[in-house]
């Protein structure tokens, strides 16, 4: 059978895409979307609801629920070796749904469930000594699911669930002094189990549950005008 010029030219062009697809194989395809790596598994029990911070290039986490017990053990995992090593444990009430920041080279734990109320304690952990210290406790009250962060020598911490309401409202630790203060509340809908990171200086935090309707808005904290 004999094809026409325009024939030829689409059988040409689709042998082409054919083999560019060919040459992409998914190693190559999963390496541009992210490069994901597994690492090791967590040695602990498996949990939801855990706290994290990162110290000095350590990852460490902690507490939770397990489907059945509330947790208080505590982890470092080491990416150069690729193992998790037990530290000492949370010294508060095993619970889930806490809040953790780290703050030059201290880990603070605090609030959550414990199963039978939610909680408002706080305590700080030394990496260097392995050792955990009692702290003021969180001055927005009993709290979960709140979030928390770490920057420019200050903790902050807001919004979660007080046991019967979702909250919006703000506060800002002081390791010196040992004292949290008010600041205006967070810009958006109160809600809980919302997160955050941060980059450059700034902190972006969004989405959440807001009086059981699921939220997908994003808000920048600037903590130099503390807006």
């Amino acid at each position: 059978m004999k094809l026409h010029f325009k024939e030829k030219s689409f059988l040409i062009a689709l042998s082409a895409i054919s083999m560019l697809l060919q040459g992409c194989s998914s190693d190559d395809d999963d390496y541009q979307r992210g490069n994901w790596v597994r690492r090791s598994v967590f040695d602990g029990v498996p949990r939801s609801n855990a706290v994290s911070f990162t110290i000095d290039g350590l990852g460490y986490m902690g507490t939770g629920y397990d489907g059945d017990d509330y947790m208080n053990d505590f982890w470092a995992y080491h990416i150069d070796g690729d193992y998790w090593e037990q530290v000492a444990d949370f010294p508060g009430t095993p619970r889930s749904a806490a809040s953790a920041f780290a703050l030059d080279g201290i880990g603070y734990v605090g609030t959550g469930y414990d199963g039978d109320k939610e909680l408002s304690d706080f305590y700080s952990y030394n990496p260097g000594s392995n050792t955990w210290s009692p702290i003021a406790d969180f001055g927005g009250g009993n709290r979960i699911a709140a979030v928390a962060f770490g920057i420019n020598s200050y903790g902050y911490m807001g919004t979660g669930n007080d046991g019967d309401n979702d909250k919006k409202d703000f506060y800002k630790y002081d390791p010196v002094s040992d004292k949290w203060s008010e600041l205006v509340g967070f810009g958006g809908e109160k809600r809980k189990y919302a997160t955050s990171f941060i980059i450059d200086n700034y902190v972006y935090m969004g989405t959440g549950v807001s009086n059981g309707l699921y939220k997908e808005d994003f808000w920048q904290f600037d903590p130099a005008t503390e807006t």
